[in-house]
C-alpha cells in the first residue's frame, strides 16, 4: 500500500495539483486586501468575512477539480488498463486514490485555515489565535464533506471526460446554499453539510442539533462499500 501511494504522488508530480492547493490561500489573502472595509474586530469577524467565499465556492470546486486531476491521469493513456493489469488488488489501488484525494483536500483545509492567521496578523489583531474557530470548524467541515469527496471521485472514475464530472459537481452543490436555509429539507442535503459545519463553527443560530461528521461518515462508509464491491465485479475500465 505504502509503494501504491508513492507510486500514485509521483503521477501528481506535473499534474498542477499542488499549484491549485497553494493558490487557494493565497487568493483568500488577496481578497482580503480588496475588501472595501479594512480591518477586523477579532478572529471572528476575520472568519465571518471571508470564510463564506471559500465555504460555498472555492470548497466544493476544489474537491470537484482535485478528483478529476486524480482520475484524468488514468484514463488517459489507457491507464485503467494498465493499473488493473498489474498484480495489484483492485481494493487497495480504489482506496489508494482516494486516501491520497482526502489529503489533498486536507491539506488545502490547512493552508486556508494558516492563511486566515496570517490575514489576522496582517490586519494587526492582537487576541489570543483563536484555534476554535480558525481550525477546528474547517476541520469539521472537511470531515461533514467525506461523502461529497467520494462522490465526486466516484464520478470521476466512471466519467473519462473530466469536465462532465466537474460540471456535475458544481451542479449538485448549487442548491446547497437554499437547502441549508431550508427549515425541513437541510438534513436530507448532504452538499450543505459542509457549508452548516463551517458556519455552525462560530454561529449558535446556525448550529442545528445534528452531529455533521458522525452523518457524514455514515454515509461515506455505505456509498464506500457499494463503489468498492462496483469496482471489484467491474471488468477492466475503458
Amino acid at each position: 500500500m505504502i509503494r501504491l501511494l508513492k507510486s500514485e504522488l509521483l503521477k501528481l508530480k506535473n499534474s498542477g495539483i499542488f499549484s491549485l492547493l497553494i493558490s487557494i490561500p493565497i487568493f483568500i489573502l488577496l481578497l482580503s486586501f480588496a475588501r472595501e472595509k479594512k480591518g477586523f474586530i477579532d478572529w471572528i469577524d476575520l472568519y465571518v468575512s471571508i470564510i463564506p467565499f471559500y465555504a460555498q465556492f472555492l470548497f466544493p470546486i476544489l474537491i470537484c477539480v482535485i478528483m478529476a486531476i486524480l482520475m484524468k491521469i488514468e484514463h488517459s493513456g489507457n491507464g485503467w488498463r494498465k493499473m488493473l493489469s498489474l498484480p495489484i488488488r483492485r481494493g487497495n489501488f480504489y482506496i489508494t486514490k482516494l486516501i491520497i484525494g482526502y489529503i489533498l483536500v486536507l491539506i488545502n483545509v490547512i493552508l486556508v485555515s494558516c492563511a486566515l492567521v496570517l490575514i489576522g496578523k496582517i490586519n494587526g489583531i492582537t487576541d489570543p489565535i483563536n484555534y476554535e474557530v480558525l481550525f477546528k470548524g474547517p476541520i469539521i467541515a472537511y470531515i461533514s464533506a467525506f461523502p461529497i469527496i467520494l462522490i465526486q471521485y466516484l464520478l470521476s472514475v466512471n466519467l473519462t471526460n473530466s469536465l462532465y464530472s466537474i460540471g456535475i459537481g458544481l451542479i449538485l452543490n448549487m442548491p446547497a446554499i437554499l437547502a441549508a436555509n431550508s427549515k425541513r429539507f437541510w438534513m436530507y442535503y448532504i452538499w450543505d453539510y459542509p457549508i452548516l459545519s463551517f458556519y455552525g463553527g462560530f454561529n449558535e443560530a446556525l448550529q442545528k442539533e445534528f452531529n455533521y461528521p458522525i452523518a457524514s461518515l455514515i454515509i461515506f462508509s455505505i456509498i464506500f462499500l457499494v463503489g468498492l464491491v462496483c469496482l471489484k465485479r467491474r471488468d477492466v475500465l475503458n
